[in-house]
């Protein structure tokens, strides 16, 4: 079994996004689990020792269409990633623009600078065929990831680096029920929550979710523990 397999909710599980304008909070009704692999970054050139991606990427298909974004508003998906060779490092952006992993605040990632070293996932973290739940990453319509990726120089080689991502697609129920809401923000009802973005610069939910369900997010802060 793979690990990532304890990290994913079954049918009918309580799921809470936690966005920058409060809790999204659904039941996962449907699942469907595929995988995409394998996506070459640098469009399959080989990247240099030590050196990066041209560009910012996430994976498309011939239609130009987000492999990472569901399609329509009525699914979510999880994600996963696994890298190849064990020595590459992926860094993300969430959404483009908005690195991620960084620990100090408004600093974009990879930076020379800091020689690669802050803010990224590699190989012996996540392997290619066995992702890691530390690349957790949730999306949901007019919302997805761009990465990019470093040949870290350990062999002095050039590479093509590559990935495998997993993805769990959901159908989903909106709770609206405020009691029940309380009880999964409390800890009372047994649940997967996950934060959209880090504690600096949370994402904030894409303009559909506030037009059709703005009313039903819940602060944090206006639960009483």
């Amino acid at each position: 079994m793979l690990e990532i397999e304890k990290y994913t909710p079954k049918e009918n599980w309580l799921l809470g996004l936690l966005f920058n304008e409060g809790y999204f909070l659904v039941r996962l009704i449907r699942r469907v689990q595929t995988n995409y692999a394998s996506y070459q970054w640098n469009s399959g050139t080989k990247i240099a020792a030590d050196g990066t991606s041209s560009d910012w990427e996430t994976p498309t298909d011939s239609a130009s269409r987000y492999y990472l974004e569901p399609q329509i508003r009525e699914h979510i998906y999880q994600i996963f990633t696994g890298i190849a060779p064990s020595s590459a490092r992926l860094f993300y952006s969430y959404p483009k623009r908005v690195d991620r992993g960084s620990i100090i605040a408004e600093r974009e990632v990879p930076s020379p600078s800091d020689n690669y070293n802050i803010g990224f996932w590699d190989g012996e973290m996540s392997p290619y065929r066995d992702p890691s739940p530390i690349t957790e990453l949730w999306t949901v319509d007019d919302l997805y990831p761009y990465f990019k990726a470093n040949n870290y120089g350990i062999s002095g080689t050039s590479r093509v680096i590559k990935s495998n991502f997993i993805i769990n697609m959901y159908t989903y129920q909106l709770i609206k029920d405020t009691t029940l809401q309380d009880k999964i923000i409390k800890g009372e009802k047994r649940a997967t929550i996950f934060t959209m973005g880090d504690l600096e610069q949370p994402i904030n939910a894409p303009q559909w979710i506030k037009e059709c369900y703005g009313s039903c997010f819940r602060e944090p802060e206006e639960v009483t523990l």
